[in-house]
């Protein structure tokens, strides 16, 4: 049942795509089933990432066999690697493909370079220019992300966070430093919260380039 309802929506998701392009005879769309391994690069540098999930997702009757039915039946649509998330890989299809992404989460649709369809409020959102991205990043670093067990600088919350940001002429990494303890916990954050670090073979920090 919940195998079928999956597919539902993916049928759903795919008519809404012509609600910005003109649908033309033979035209289709195929849809890419991205999917999250249990741990990612981020755990192996803050092993408490998701911390607070794991319990909850635990709890949810079936998840588990639904994923394995997709990736058994859908195998040709599934995009599955090992230590990347879904929001990794979505981030690196929509910068280097420019493909269209169908997502809820907030991270995605507020980095996200290409149209997000919201398929809880069932609308498109326009795609964020690059100067955004980088802006919400250094928002989301400050802030940190109760969901997914990051912890923000301490004593600023998200309308600090934006104050901060918003209060700099050309918002960058190195503005933020002073909010927190030191300059690690800075760097931490900010490669906990960064979705552009999969650049399609692998993980490269943000910041390694000072090392090269």
């Amino acid at each position: 049942m919940a195998y079928m309802d999956f597919m539902g929506e993916i049928a759903k998701i795919k008519s809404r795509v012509f609600d910005l392009y003109t649908y033309e005879k033979g035209d289709e769309v195929k849809p890419l089933i991205v999917l999250s391994p249990k741990t990612s690069f981020r755990n192996e540098m803050y092993p408490e990432y998701k911390a607070n999930r794991k319990e909850k997702e635990n709890n949810i009757e079936g998840i588990g066999q639904l994923k394995d039915l997709i990736m058994d039946r859908l195998s040709k649509l599934v995009i599955y690697v090992e230590g990347v998330e879904a929001d990794d890989i979505v981030n690196y299809m929509a910068r280097a493909h420019g493909t269209l992404v169908a997502a809820i989460d907030k991270d995605v649709i507020h980095a996200n370079p290409t149209h997000v369809f919201n398929y809880n409020k069932q609308q498109w959102i326009s795609p964020k220019p690059q100067f955004q991205i980088e802006r919400w990043y250094l928002i989301q670093a400050l802030w940190g992300d109760y969901t997914d067990n990051i912890k923000g600088a301490k004593g600023v919350g998200e309308k600090t966070a934006i104050k901060i940001v918003d209060a700099l002429t050309e918002p960058k990494f190195e503005d933020i430093v002073d909010n927190f303890k030191d300059y690690y916990e800075a760097l931490m954050n900010y490669r906990l919260v960064r979705m552009d670090q999969f650049d399609g073979t692998r993980i490269k920090l943000w910041g390694d380039w000072v090392n090269e």
